[in-house]
């Protein structure tokens, strides 16, 4: 059972959430329940089409594909609304750009949005603020999907608000006239994401508010101590990479924004890079974990990218020197295994896991992460 914040997260600010009748996780299990019905119902028809006709086509594994993530983002906010509500979180306060992640989400969410003939516009200024960065990214997540109405226009705009006091990201949404699909009225039942919505921005005292009618639903989230991040941070790196860069002299990359790739497989390389190249990143590599120890020695880079395979005792040595420099400094930890399912920022330590079989999806939200972060102390 849920404890007492959980519960007490359901009164909305603007009394749209469910009223508290003491029972809010029986509210909570018939929400996650619905949510699961639908995906799990239509991989069940699929799958008897499957074994019927005893063909499997493109159009069924991209059915399928699209229907476990859909149970896949179900499970994954249980368990966080589950460790917020149990307390079993430890929070690294840090300065983060809260445009940058906003923008890799949106951009993230894309397909799936278009794929609802959501219309999506932005008006996004540069923000700084000072926040767990894995809660963060979990708040800006749920709130995407919260307020993903199909066939909606969805404006999304953030802005200082009196600087440096607090940044206000408004998100608000109107039925489409034109849409090919039917536009989506808001459900009956809430949505799970608006539960971990309300005990997110209740442990990160962020303030939320939210309008809902037949023409407009408007989310609102005030955000504390927001400054504008100083000119210099708004300059975009040169896209490029260099292999063993130590060796060829001259800056990493302009302003300090390239990570440092640890692997000797040429493939990992050059995935990695490709990602790296699409963000307008540059990308240092080394083969192996001592000639990154020869780099770090030379030159700190701002974040670690590192193949499980190469994960010996210099390269836990070198960890150990970086972190004792800097607690928070972030590593991208590169496995070859189908369980690890999410990225652990807010779940453990420093660490970000992602598999090699969803790198291209995974790994873009875990560079932005660990590069948004400030390296100077809050």
């Amino acid at each position: 059972m849920p404890s007492a914040p959980l519960i007490n997260a359901l009164s909305s600010p603007t009394d749209q959430a469910p009223t508290n009748n003491g029972y809010a996780h029986l509210d909570i299990a018939g929400v996650i329940g619905a949510e699961l019905a639908d995906p799990l119902s239509h991989m069940q028809q699929i799958v008897a089409g499957i074994l019927e006709s005893g063909k499997i086509s493109r159009r069924h594994i991209k059915q399928l594909g699209y229907m476990i993530e859909g149970a896949r983002k179900t499970a994954m906010q249980s368990q966080q609304l589950a460790r917020l509500a149990n307390g079993r979180l430890r929070q690294s306060h840090e300065k983060l750009r809260l445009d940058i992640l906003l923008t890799q989400a949106l951009a993230e969410n894309l397909p799936r949005l278009q794929a609802q003939d959501i219309l999506l516009q932005q008006h996004i200024q540069p923000v700084d603020v000072i926040f767990d960065p894995g809660l963060l990214m979990s708040l800006i997540d749920a709130s995407i999907d919260w307020i993903s109405l199909r066939g909606h226009h969805l404006n999304v705009a953030l802005n200082l608000q009196n600087p440096p006091e607090f940044s206000l990201l408004r998100f608000t949404a109107n039925p489409r006239a034109e849409s090919a699909l039917k536009p989506e009225t808001p459900p009956e039942f809430e949505k799970l994401s608006w539960y971990l919505l309300m005990e997110v921005t209740r442990t990160m005292g962020v303030k939320i508010t939210r309008t809902v009618s037949a023409t407009e639903t408007v989310l609102s989230l005030e955000f504390q101590r927001s400054t504008p991040p100083p000119l210099e941070a708004l300059d975009h790196a040169e896209t490029r990479s260099r292999v063993d860069s130590w060796q060829m002299g001259g800056s990493s990359a302009i302003n300090g924004t390239a990570p440092l790739l640890v692997t000797d497989d040429p493939k990992l390389r050059r995935t990695v890079e490709t990602i790296c190249l699409n963000m307008g990143l540059e990308l240092n590599c080394a083969a192996n974990s001592t000639r990154a120890a020869r780099y770090c020695a030379q030159e700190r880079p701002p974040l670690m990218i590192y193949d499980e395979r190469c994960n010996d005792e210099v390269l836990e040595t070198l960890q150990s020197e970086l972190t004792r420099h800097d607690p928070n400094f972030p590593f991208i930890e590169i496995v070859d295994e189908s369980k690890t399912l999410m990225m652990s920022t807010w779940m453990s330590d420093t660490i970000t896991r992602v598999n090699t079989e969803n790198l291209r999806t995974m790994l873009p939200r875990a560079l932005m992460t660990g590069l948004s972060r400030k390296r100077s102390p809050v």
